[in-house]
């Protein structure tokens, strides 16, 4: 990365070079009916964010330092019974939200110490083919989280249709405490889906992953992959 020559520039330059990441979210299975084909080219993931080049190549976010994700919590988990953990992590940097009847849910991973990233990008996907649109929703808590205002997530979702690929989501806008959080606050992350249909959740198994912190440095633009 190079130093930053403006910073005061808009995040939309990195909106405006997503197309660039697609090479993550391109891989498919040799069984699919389009298997045939000549693989499609697709460009480097390498992107241009406030004049600091940003490179989402896996050589390069090899050689990063890795957020440690500590533990995952289910914030609506009611007091009865489940018939599965609707919450949890499946590996490494790989989480799993299974939406509830009629109403959405949200998971937090964290609390992270230190500076909280100034964003984020992650990929969201469906991964069972048999079930609905699922509505994704992933950003960047700071301070104690507020169980009343994460019921209120919808007008920031993101529909994703089954067995879809993926579809990146970028997020440059932090949400927080009321009152607002003080600078050195621990931070979460927060994931929530809903059904769409929101009562049709069967098999609506949802997934986020190749998350990529960004953090704002005296030099540039830092990246920090979430394991």
């Amino acid at each position: 990365m190079r130093d930053a020559l403006d910073r005061d520039k808009s995040i939309v330059e990195l909106r405006a070079l997503l197309a660039s990441y697609e090479e993550r979210l391109s891989r498919s299975s040799d069984t699919t009916p389009d298997s045939h084909l000549a693989p499609v080219h697709v460009p480097e993931p390498i992107l241009l964010v406030n004049d600091l080049a940003i490179d989402l190549r896996s050589s390069t976010l090899d050689n990063c330092l890795v957020v440690e994700a500590p533990g995952i919590v289910d914030v609506f988990k009611p007091e009865e019974p489940e018939p599965f953990s609707y919450v949890h992590k499946v590996t490494s940097g790989v989480f799993r939200v299974h939406p509830r009847r009629n109403r959405q849910t949200v998971a937090v991973v964290g609390p992270f110490g230190g500076p909280a990233p100034s964003g984020l990008i992650a990929t969201a996907q469906t991964s069972h083919g048999s079930g609905p649109p699922v509505r994704f929703h992933i950003s960047i808590w700071t301070g104690d989280v507020d169980a009343g205002r994460l019921g209120g997530l919808e007008s920031r979702f993101l529909t994703v249709p089954p067995r879809h690929q993926g579809s990146l989501i970028v997020t440059d806008a932090m949400q927080t405490a009321s009152p607002p959080a003080p600078a050195d606050a621990a931070w979460s992350l927060v994931m929530a889906t809903i059904a769409d249909p929101p009562e049709q959740i069967d098999f609506a198994w949802a997934d986020f992953s190749d998350i990529v912190l960004i953090f704002s440095t005296g030099s540039g633009l830092e990246l920090r992959p979430l394991s």
